[in-house]
């Protein structure tokens, strides 16, 4: 799991860049995690630094990435 960064957005709670495999985490603040693979660090740095992080997401990775949602134990 990667180090989590929180991010000001009305639906997402934080996002992680995992750099073994090459990674995105989205931590929802519904409670979902999903793991989108083929994220670039530049990719990830780019979504840091968007207006909206959701709306990169939306437009730039969803849909086009693998995806599977997760289960984060407490």
């Amino acid at each position: 799991m990667p180090l989590m960064q929180e991010v000001e957005s009305s639906n997402i709670a934080s996002i992680g860049h995992d750099e073994e495999e090459n990674a995105l985490h989205v931590q929802f603040k519904n409670g979902g995690h999903y793991v989108y693979s083929g994220i670039a660090r530049d990719a990830f740095n780019e979504i840091l630094k968007a207006k909206s992080v959701g709306g990169y997401i939306h437009k730039h990775v969803k849909g086009q990435c693998a995806c599977r949602k997760i289960e984060i134990k407490k």
